[in-house]
C-alpha cells in the first residue's frame, strides 16, 4: 500500500517505490516526524544533510538500504526514534552516537549490520534492537545505557556478553539473548523490572528455554527453579524428556504460571503424570491444586513427534478420580503437528474444562477422537454416550484430521459457540452440536455467528448424520465455504 501525506510538520512517503530520498529543499524545519519506509531506497549520499532539528521520528525500515553517509545525522540532534529495520546497511555511520536524545534504536533483521558505533553517549535510550544481526559483540558502552527497558539481541552472533553488563540496567523490562548464549543467572536476578526474558534462565513474567538448554540439566536442581510471579513459559527444543513434569518439577513453584507453549521436541509424550490407586484425601487434594495446571490459561503444542496425550495414569484406579483442579481454568488448547496423539480429551477429563473458550487440533496425523472414553487409559468406565457440556465454549477448530473418526460419542453443549472451523475430517460421520429446541424445533446456538468449511468438503458436510431432525437446514444459514485453506487457519 503506497501512501503520501505532506504537511508542515510531517512527510510520509511510503511504498512510494522511491529510489532516492527526497531532496533536501523538502526536509522542512519544522519536521517532527518523517516515514520513507517501504521503498527502494539504496544509499543516501554524502551531500546530504537536512537541517530538521526538530525532527523526533525517522522510520527508514524496509529499504534496500547500503550506505548512509556520516553527515545525515549532523542536523537531526532532536531525533527520539530512528528506525533502519529490515534494511542491508552493514555499518551504522559514527554521527548516530552524537543523537543524545534517542530514545529507540531499531535494527531489526538488518541481515548485513555487523558494527554499531559506541552508544554511551545515548543516555536516553531506552530500546535497542539488534536482533538477527550478524553483530559479534555487544555494541560498545551499552553498560552506560541506565534508561534501557528492551534490550533485543535474539537471532545475532553475539557469543558473550561481558560479566556485569545487564546488572546495571536496572530498568530493563524486557531482554531476548541469542538461543545459544548462556549466561548466569546471577546476570539478572536483580533486574527487578524484568517482566519478559528469553534465554536460557531468567526472572521475568516469561521465561523462554532455547535449544538444548536443558540437555545437562541435573533433574530437580536450583538451576532451573523459577519464581511464583512467573506466567508464560515457552519450551523450544531444550532437551525435556518424556514427562514434562517430571522433567521440570520446579514448575511446582511457579503458582501464577497461566501460559504454556512447548514445540519441536522429539522426546516429550505427555505433560503430567497420575498415579492414583483410591480417592484423593482432602491434603491430597490441596497438594494437586498448587500444580501449575491448576492456573494454566492456555496450552500449545507444537511439532512434538511423540506426543500421546496430556495425562499418563502409572496406576488405573477403577474409577478416575481426576483431581479437580487439574487444567480447570484452561481456556484456550492447542496441538499441531503432532503426529502421534490419537485421543485428545479421555471423557474423565473434559468435566474439569468448565472454562475451555477454544480449543484448536491441526494437522495431528493419527488423530482418531476428540473426546474419547476412558478405556484406552487403563480401564476406566465411562459412559460414551453421555451429553457433555463446556458452557464457555466459543471457537473450535479441526483442520487436516484425516484419520479423525469421533469427535464426541454423545452430545456437545455449548450455547456460548460462536465460529466453527473444519477441513479434512471427511472420515466423521456426525458433528455432535447440539441444536436448543425452539417451539418444538431445534434451532441453533444463539451465539452462533459462522461455520467455515474448506470448499472441497461441501459434499461431506451435506452427507453427516445428524440425532436432530432439520439440523442441517437449520445450520445452513451459517455455513461459509472458503476456497483458500490459509483462510481457516489465521
Amino acid at each position: 500500500m503506497a501512501l503520501k501525506i505532506t504537511k508542515d510538520d510531517y512527510m510520509v512517503k511510503a511504498g512510494l517505490q522511491l529510489k532516492e530520498i527526497p531532496e533536501e529543499r523538502e526536509w522542512k524545519e519544522d519536521l517532527v516526524k518523517v516515514s520513507l519506509m517501504w521503498n527502494r531506497i539504496e544509499g543516501i549520499s554524502r551531500a546530504t544533510s537536512p537541517k530538521c532539528p526538530k525532527l523526533s521520528t525517522l522510520i527508514l525500515r524496509s529499504n534496500p538500504l547500503k550506505l548512509v553517509s556520516d553527515s545525515f545525522f549532523l542536523q537531526m540532534r532532536g531525533l527520539h526514534v530512528l528506525n533502519l529495520s529490515h534494511t542491508e546497511i552493514e555499518y551504522l555511520p559514527s554521527s548516530i552516537s552524537d543523537l543524545a536524545e534517542l530514545n529507540a534504536l531499531l535494527l531489526s533483521r538488518c541481515y548485513k549490520l555487523m558494527f554499531v558505533p559506541p552508544l554511551g553517549n545515548l543516555k536516553a535510550l531506552k530500546e535497542l534492537d539488534i536482533s538477527n544481526t550478524v553483530i559479534k559483540e555487544i555494541p560498545q558502552g551499552v553498560e552506560s545505557l541506565t534508561n534501557l527497558k528492551c534490550l533485543d539481541t535474539i537471532g545475532s552472533r553475539i557469543v558473550k556478553i561481558s560479566l556485569g553488563i545487564l546488572q546495571g540496567l536496572s530498568l530493563l523490562q524486557r531482554l531476548t539473548l541469542p538461543r545459544l548464549m548462556t549466561i548466569p543467572i546471577k546476570e539478572v536476578a536483580g533486574l527487578k523490572q524484568l517482566e519478559e526474558i528469553q534465554g536460557k534462565f531468567g526472572l521475568g513474567k516469561m521465561i523462554t528455554f532455547g535449544i538444548d538448554c536443558l540437555k545437562k540439566v541435573e533433574r530437580g536442581k536450583d538451576e532451573i527453579t523459577m519464581p511464583r510471579n512467573i506466567e508464560r513459559v515457552h519450551f523450544y527444543r531444550c532437551g525435556l524428556c518424556s514427562c514434562l513434569f517430571d522433567d521440570i518439577q520446579q514448575l511446582n513453584n511457579a503458582t501464577e504460571l497461566k501460559h504454556y507453549y512447548v514445540g519441536n521436541k522429539v522426546g516429550i509424550e505427555f505433560i503430567v503424570r497420575l498415579s492414583l490407586e483410591k480417592e484423593l484425601t482432602v491434603e491430597e487434594e490441596q497438594q494437586f491444586r498448587l500444580m501449575p495446571l491448576h492456573y494454566l490459561e492456555s496450552l500449545c503444542l507444537e511439532n512434538l513427534l511423540n506426543f500421546i496425550g496430556l495425562i499418563r495414569w502409572e496406576v488405573a484406579p477403577a474409577i478416575a478420580p481426576l483431581p479437580h483442579g487439574l487444567f480447570s481454568h484452561l481456556r484456550s488448547l492447542t496441538i499441531r503437528y503432532c503426529r502421534n496423539i490419537k485421543k485428545l480429551l479421555p471423557q474423565s477429563l473434559v468435566q474439569n474444562l468448565h472454562k475451555l473458550e477454544e480449543p484448536s487440533v491441526n494437522s495431528c496425523a493419527k488423530m482418531e477422537e476428540i473426546i474419547g472414553d476412558d478405556e484406552s487409559d487403563g480401564g476406566f468406565v465411562a459412559k460414551s454416550n453421555t451429553n457433555i457440556t463446556l458452557p464457555r465454549l466459543k471457537f473450535l477448530q479441526l483442520i487436516n484430521l484425516l484419520e479423525l473418526k469421533s469427535i464426541c460419542k454423545g452430545t456437545i453443549i455449548c450455547n456460548s459457540i460462536v465460529e466453527i472451523r473444519i477441513k479434512s475430517i471427511t472420515k466423521v460421520r456426525k458433528v455432535p452440536l447440539f441444536l436448543p429446541p425452539l417451539n418444538g424445533q431445534p434451532s441453533p446456538p444463539p451465539s452462533l455467528k459462522n461455520i467455515k468449511l474448506w470448499e472441497k468438503d461441501k459434499g461431506w458436510w451435506e452427507s453427516l448424520e445428524w440425532d436432530q431432525p432439520n439440523a442441517n437446514s437449520v445450520l445452513h444459514p451459517f455455513l461459509d465455504y472458503v476456497w483458500n485453506a490459509r483462510m481457516l487457519q489465521s
